[in-house]
């Protein structure tokens, strides 16, 4: 599916990814959205936005998640790429219901 059917102006395209924890808010993901390139799938060291909570996550070795490292998060906020995840982040928050929203809804 193209981002741009629900973030407007967003042009990259969710992909498949092995079922994975966001190391944020611990939801299951298994898609990923493609803010660097057009990629078949995600490869390690890439970074994903979480479509849960909004927040970045870096795929390891294993292509699990993990939170970012510092040096990686100023690179990416460096990247021509930064605007692109900002967009995303702020359309997740605004539309989407938080995970403790979620958690709530369930109980």
């Amino acid at each position: 599916m193209k981002h741009e059917e629900w973030i407007p102006g967003h042009t990259t395209t969710n992909l498949r990814a092995n079922p994975s924890r966001c190391p944020t808010c611990r939801d299951r993901l298994d898609m990923a959205t493609g803010l660097e390139k057009m990629k078949v799938e995600p490869e390690p060291g890439c970074a994903t936005v979480c479509f849960h909570c909004g927040e970045i996550a870096i795929f390891d070795e294993h292509l699990k998640l993990r939170p970012p490292t510092a040096r990686e998060l100023i690179d990416l906020q460096r990247s021509t790429v930064w605007p692109k995840v900002e967009r995303t982040q702020r359309w997740i928050k605004a539309n989407l219901p938080s995970p403790a929203q979620k958690k709530k809804a369930r109980a």
